[in-house]
């Protein structure tokens, strides 16, 4: 990966591509309520609300089956004797029947979403070890958990890890997260974490997101092709299927865990799409799709080219920027841009020229930077070819190595006409 101290500037570029075609010319994008598989709010005013899944998505409902103190749509568990339980909490009878329960498709993507606090009851006496927040299955197919409980600095260090069917066997630091002490008000924080299964290369690749302002910001860790078997999301066992969110390790007595909203995707979500969905707000910062551009050709082409056009919110403050792009499972780009732009000038209808700036599509302060893909053809085996650009911006913080990723569009095209333009 290429570091570069600043990001050359050009104040303008003249494309011989047509005008830009919005990213969301077409509003047919993902309803994410269709991947929500499991969804406590832990609202309602009696608990058998308070433990109902209202999530949409999904072949089957797991309510949970212990509730902690609950109030103000937000429940506590204390110490190591009570844990939210869901599947019964055991590690058999919780699945009717193979496939049945959470874990029972065969998508090979997941996210695991949660809202919690952690809290440190005793100044004086925080315990040793870890402190689970959230497990799934005996094996700990699934694990998130803090350590370094640290009550004066009033701080501790947030980990994930998987078993040999995720293929993560070693624990990934997320990074830092505040803790409350004693009877301060909890301190929350918004933690996902997505899985995706090669099918092909039989690996897992994970990120982890993770916001202290209330899901606004995000700061992003990527553990790619770890070895793994398919047996987690093909749930091939009806007896060894459970969740439980809250601390299960003795050596962590002394401290309270409060969680406002779970939730599970059968989806790894962006976190544009994070953002979105569970704030309302889309992203704001780093880099963003704003659509793609199509070249010109004549009926004696073979082939074609797209430009895609995005956009970051400052000069300085990147390293880096640019664009992955897949198509389907055959193809993948990505893509570092070497300049950044105030303005596109491209050509449009009847020969007239359009220009693009960054204060108009972005805002003042913000770049353009466009990354081209050519010789994509026309037709396969004589017969007009579609296909579907996966186009997601990433950038990378000077004082980061890690990619934050925006919000990711599927744009779609047969014989170099454009379809379609969705989030992804």
């Amino acid at each position: 990966m290429k570091t570069r101290a600043i990001l050359s500037l050009i104040l303008s570029v003249i494309l011989i591509f047509g005008g830009i075609i919005p990213a969301t010319a077409v509003q047919t994008g993902t309803v994410l309520d269709d991947y929500l598989i499991v969804h406590n709010a832990f609202d309602g005013t009696d608990a058998t609300a308070q433990k109902s899944d209202t999530a949409t998505g999904g072949s089957s409902k797991e309510a949970l089956t212990t509730l902690g103190t609950t109030a103000n749509g937000v429940t506590t568990v204390s110490g190591t004797s009570t844990t939210l339980a869901y599947c019964a909490g055991s590690s058999t009878g919780n699945a009717t029947a193979k496939g049945e329960d959470i874990m029972g498709n065969t998508t090979g993507e997941f996210t695991f979403v949660f809202n919690f606090s952690l809290t440190a009851t005793d100044a004086s006496a925080v315990g040793s070890g870890y402190c689970d927040m959230f497990t799934f299955n005996s094996t700990k197919d699934v694990r998130v958990f803090t350590n370094g409980l640290n009550a004066t600095t009033k701080t501790a260090d947030l980990y994930f890890l998987t078993s040999a069917n995720g293929g993560c066997t070693a624990a990934v630091n997320v990074g830092s997260i505040p803790i409350s002490v004693g009877s301060e008000a909890g301190k929350f924080v918004l933690f996902a974490l997505t899985m995706s299964y090669d099918v092909t290369a039989g690996t897992w690749d994970y990120i982890a997101y993770l916001s202290t302002d209330g899901g606004a910001s995000y700061s992003t860790v990527k553990k790619e092709n770890c070895a793994g078997t398919a047996d987690f999301f093909k749930s091939t066992s009806t007896g060894n299927r459970w969740m439980k969110l809250g601390n299960v390790n003795v050596n962590r007595p002394n401290t309270s865990q409060s969680f406002d909203d779970f939730r599970i995707y059968n989806k790894a979500l962006t976190v544009g799409e994070l953002q979105y969905h569970l704030t309302g707000v889309e992203a704001t910062a780093g880099a963003v799709c704003h659509g793609v551009q199509v070249s010109n050709f004549t009926s004696t082409d073979s082939s074609y080219a797209l430009r895609f056009v995005g956009s970051i919110d400052s000069l300085t403050a990147y390293k880096e920027v640019g664009f992955e792009i897949t198509v389907g499972d055959d193809y993948k780009w990505d893509f570092a841009a070497e300049e950044v732009y105030s303005s596109l000038i491209a050509s449009g209808d009847m020969g007239m020229v359009e220009e693009y700036t960054a204060a108009k599509l972005r805002g003042d302060g913000s770049y353009l930077y466009a990354i081209s893909l050519t010789k994509i053809p026309l037709k396969e085996n004589n017969t007009n070819a579609t296909y579907t650009f996966t186009v997601k911006p990433y950038s990378i913080a000077f004082d980061s190595d890690q990619r934050v990723y925006g919000q990711a569009y599927n744009f779609t095209f047969t014989a170099g006409v454009f379809q379609s333009a969705a989030k992804a």
